[in-house]
């Protein structure tokens, strides 16, 4: 795990996931950021997942390329999840640190060729670190689950949704 020379909180919480992965709701919504989070009305699954990269690129002050990885993933093959999610995400880790933006649709929009999504969760997991993606099977028991999923649109606003994945996570 890389680690900043004078190390400051995020490096700490950097190792402590490296050594001991998530070990409590509060590690796991550590993961999400305000200014990484969109409600709001699309006509298309690129529009979306301009959106929600563009609040990565911009809070995170990571390359333009970043769009051009989750685009390319896209193009391979589908990150439709199931029951109107969608879970985008590049081909490796190519982030320094763990990110998740979120879109929440106000109504849903066509992904594929066969299914709708209205909840789209773009995850970039961190470079160098295994556990990391302990995080996939935290968020896929609560994807998974239509009435989790049914509570989480109905989320116009980031206090609501993390409120929401809160409860969630403290039930698993």
């Amino acid at each position: 795990t890389l680690i900043n020379i004078f190390p400051d909180e995020n490096d700490y919480k950097k190792i402590n996931l490296a050594l001991n992965g998530y070990t409590s709701v509060d590690t796991i919504l550590d993961k999400f950021d305000s200014e990484c989070f969109y409600y709001g009305n699309v006509g298309t699954k690129k529009e979306v997942l301009e959106i929600i990269c563009n609040n990565v690129i911009k809070r995170f002050n990571l390359d333009s390329d970043f769009f051009n990885y989750i685009w390319t993933r896209e193009s391979i093959a589908t990150t439709f999840f199931g029951d109107l999610v969608a879970i985008p995400h590049p081909l490796a880790p190519i982030t320094n640190d763990t990110i998740v933006s979120v879109g929440v649709l106000e109504s849903p929009i066509q992904w594929d060729l066969n299914h709708s999504v209205q909840l789209v969760i773009l995850i970039s997991i961190e470079k160098n670190n295994p556990k990391a993606f302990q995080l996939w099977h935290y968020l896929s028991d609560i994807i998974r689950n239509h009435d989790y999923v049914k509570e989480l649109l109905k989320c116009k606003n980031y206090d609501q949704f993390i409120e929401q994945l809160k409860v969630k996570l403290t039930v698993l």
